[in-house]
């Protein structure tokens, strides 16, 4: 595969996480009266690993689901092997570490453990919800992790105040490495880039919410 053609994939895996919600801004008088946040985070679909085989047979094979469920089903494979953690719980973490020490007077937060089923509302309450779209490992190409979270704020009559789409891409951010070299000693350096990307992540949803706060 050219390289022209796996980043095309990269566009197109992206566009299809992120396209379908704009970013919404709030008025950062809103923000202000708000008290209290309750956070929540959907689960996190199975990181799926992909090489040139997993897009080109099982997309020729299958289509794009068919790519998906080869790249799942090898991504299962490492992360049980790896013991890899779940990135929404990673995200969600590194952003309530963040926003309490970069945003003076924000809202004192719920933060819910378990992952919340798609379309949960909070009921009679502030709602700030992570939602991972895709978390993939590419062995080729673009290659490295490429992630996607969308971040979603609620008022307690359901009213969207703020969204915002975030995304990481290892090539792009200059920490390309061999597959080989992320998944040696029980994946050490994976797990090491996925804590980077959270914070990354987390640090993007902070900058846009604490420039808004301002």
């Amino acid at each position: 595969m050219t390289r022209r053609m796996s980043i095309l994939f990269v566009l197109l895996a992206l566009l299809s996480i992120t396209g379908c919600a704009a970013n919404k801004s709030v008025e950062a008088q809103r923000l202000k009266a708000i008290s209290s946040i309750e956070v929540v985070r959907t689960a996190t679909p199975e990181i799926q690993r992909h090489s040139a085989a997993t897009i080109v047979g099982g997309g020729l094979l299958f289509g794009g689901f068919g790519m998906e469920a080869v790249g799942a089903e090898a991504g299962k494979e490492l992360r049980e092997r790896c013991k890899l953690d779940e990135f929404g719980v990673l995200v969600t973490r590194e952003f309530v570490e963040q926003v309490q020490k970069q945003i003076p007077g924000w809202p004192s937060m719920r933060v819910l453990e378990t992952p919340v089923e798609a379309g949960y509302v909070a009921k009679d309450a502030y709602m700030l919800q992570f939602q991972p779209g895709m978390v993939w490992l590419y062995t080729f190409g673009p290659k490295g992790l490429l992630i996607a979270v969308t971040a979603t704020l609620t008022s307690p009559s359901g009213e969207e105040l703020w969204t915002y789409n975030a995304s990481y891409s290892q090539k792009q951010a200059g920490r390309e490495r061999e597959i080989e070299e992320l998944e040696a000693d029980s994946c050490k350096l994976l797990k090491e880039e996925m804590q980077y990307a959270a914070r990354v992540l987390a640090g993007q949803f902070v900058t846009d919410l604490g420039g808004l706060k301002r």
